[in-house]
């Protein structure tokens, strides 16, 4: 096909048409052209708008290079809108002025500037020309749309209010109203009207009830007055009109969970795209969490079970998991879950300790330790399971079983300060069964180690004042402890008990004070403080045989750091 000029054009505009609308058989519409064509400044032109039109903005404005030198209107209102849908905005602001000028009657091409104005940060100059237009173009939605959405995103909320008004007030843009008051309402938003901010966006909607977007903002409104359950409702609303939204939709999933809509939060979740990869073990954990809190314990088991599945490291559904049985008193199944977790992270203390939290629920210990020396037979490795079996024994009062467990425990534990904590827990165990000379040698032991375990220090320093032998050498290890730890009260009683057996009384009462203002309510600290200040007072026999109870449970107290535990392991 051989055409020339203008009627070039008009065949290559016939041809993208065509395209445009879908017509297979003119998918490149240009190519029918003879070659002597292609080389006419119409054929770049045509074929420039064909580009920008079948949505290749960049391949069009490099088609539109090779017209460098014709500045005709066309190919300058092609260029701008090349350009600026492509995004090309420092382009279109190098423009000249006179440029502009030959299209100072063309709202779309002056709306263009405006925007590119904004884009590239020159605010004044944009709002020169968008003053214009709104006044130019009075009947024009779209420049009033734009103008008024400037103005208050520069924060000239007068001007923008102006615009919003005089559109409200014109009949000939009454259709497109729904936009005017959905502009009014983010107005007053911004002067902090919130209940009229609403009644703008109920408007909004009313008048165009596909109206997503002022769906979407009226919702917001409404949580942010607290109207919750009609925010649930307005998001709804919003997602049946677009489809789906994940970040709405997670909210709504929120919002019910937050009005205790358990059953409806659950339902809305299931009904969101399921995420792949790590994000679907989150998804699971998120589902059992509503299903729990809907008193579906089956349905809440199950999910978590498919998020452990995704993956196995997850913490939170696991604790989730041991929890809920814990309530549930499932005890077969919490000792299983239990095992499990223990068996795949032998190496974490998580598992251990939630083992220990679940004590008080009521799980018979036999089947803790039983849970206990199947994990150790199955980790042979790992000292951890050990170390966890010696706390339940110590908390029951078995020393002697607590005493063999420790011998094993030595057999398991690395040197360090893992090792020195063994030693230390014989030491405390020792003097619970008033075994004296067994106790200090294990202390002994446990200060060999390197590092020490600061409680070693603290009770071997106790030990000696009970006694009242090796005072000079028992202050220097509780002021170890103390160096280890400064704002332990324990650690500071010990060591102003000693400085009270050394006659040092305004030192001993200064660091018992310090002691107590740590631990105001242990009984033992003050009465420690009170024979500082005031030397031995005379006790009643009750009060007397209150005073040796304290005592005799004291180690407890002194043989550890905030928060209190008695084991090696610290579960």
């Amino acid at each position: 096909m051989v055409v020339r000029g203008k009627r070039l054009l008009m065949v290559a505009m016939i041809l993208t048409a065509a395209a445009c609308k879908g017509d297979e058989r003119y998918s490149e519409p240009l190519t029918v052209l003879h070659t002597e064509d292609q080389n006419s400044s119409y054929y770049h032109y045509a074929k420039a708008m064909y580009l920008n039109d079948t949505g290749r903005p960049n391949q069009a404005s490099h088609e539109l290079q090779s017209l460098k030198a014709d500045t005709s209107n066309h190919v300058s209102r092609s260029k701008i809108h090349c350009w600026f849908e492509s995004g090309q905005w420092a382009l279109i602001a190098q423009l000249p002025p006179e440029v502009w000028q030959s299209f100072s009657d063309d709202a779309e091409i002056q709306l263009i500037r405006a925007k590119t104005l904004m884009q590239v940060g020159q605010a004044s100059a944009a709002a020169i020309v968008f003053r214009n237009l709104s006044t130019t173009y009075p009947n024009d939605e779209q420049v009033q749309y734009y103008a008024a959405a400037f103005f208050l995103q520069v924060g000239a909320i007068d001007r923008a209010q102006a615009v919003v008004h005089g559109v409200l007030s014109n009949n000939v843009l009454k259709p497109k109203h729904f936009l005017f008051h959905f502009l009014q309402s983010k107005l007053c938003l911004a002067r902090g009207e919130q209940a009229q901010a609403l009644e703008h966006a109920k408007k909004s909607v009313a008048l165009y009830p596909r109206f997503s977007k002022g769906w979407l903002f009226k919702a917001m409104i409404e949580e942010k007055l607290g109207a919750i359950n009609d925010a649930i409702s307005g998001y709804k609303h919003f997602l049946d009109l677009v489809g789906g939204d994940e970040s709405v939709e997670k909210q709504v999933v929120h919002l019910l969970f937050s009005q205790n809509r358990f059953t409806e939060a659950a339902d809305q979740l299931k009904s969101m795209k399921r995420p792949t990869g790590v994000a679907l073990g989150a998804y699971y954990f998120d589902l059992g969490l509503i299903e729990w809190k809907a008193d579906r314990i089956d349905n809440a088991l199950e999910n978590l079970k498919l998020a452990l599945e995704n993956d196995s490291h997850f913490v939170r559904a696991r604790l989730m998991q041991i929890e809920i049985l814990a309530h549930a008193r499932r005890f077969d199944d919490l000792c299983v879950a239990l095992e499990k977790w223990m068996i795949h992270d032998g190496s974490d203390l998580a598992p251990f300790k939630a083992l220990m939290m679940v004590r008080s629920v009521g799980i018979p210990e036999e089947k803790l330790e039983a849970l206990l020396e199947r994990v150790q037979k199955n980790q042979k490795a790992s000292y951890l399971a050990l170390l966890a079996l010696a706390d339940l024994q110590v908390n029951k009062n078995e020393h002697v079983k607590a005493l063999k467990t420790y011998r094993r425990l030595l057999a398991a534990v690395p040197a360090g300060e893992m090792r020195s904590r063994v030693w230390f827990q014989f030491g405390y165990t020792y003097h619970a069964l008033n075994q004296s000379a067994k106790a200090e040698r294990a202390l002994k032991k446990a200060l060999e180690c390197d590092p020490v375990y600061p409680s070693a220090y603290n009770l071997l320093a106790y030990h000696y004042a009970k006694e009242g032998r090796n005072l000079d050498a028992a202050l220097e290890l509780a002021e170890k402890a103390v160096r280890a730890n400064p704002l332990s009260p324990y650690y500071l009683d010990t060591k102003g008990y000693i400085l009270s057996k050394l006659g040092r009384i305004p030192q001993a009462a200064s660091v018992l004070k310090r002691a107590h203002a740590l631990a105001p309510g242990d009984m033992v600290i003050k009465e420690h403080l009170a024979q500082a200040e005031f030397g031995d007072i005379s006790l009643t026999d009750t009060a007397q045989k209150g005073l040796e109870y304290l005592m005799n449970g004291r180690v407890t107290a002194h043989v550890v750091q905030p928060p209190k535990h008695t084991t090696a392991a610290g579960f």
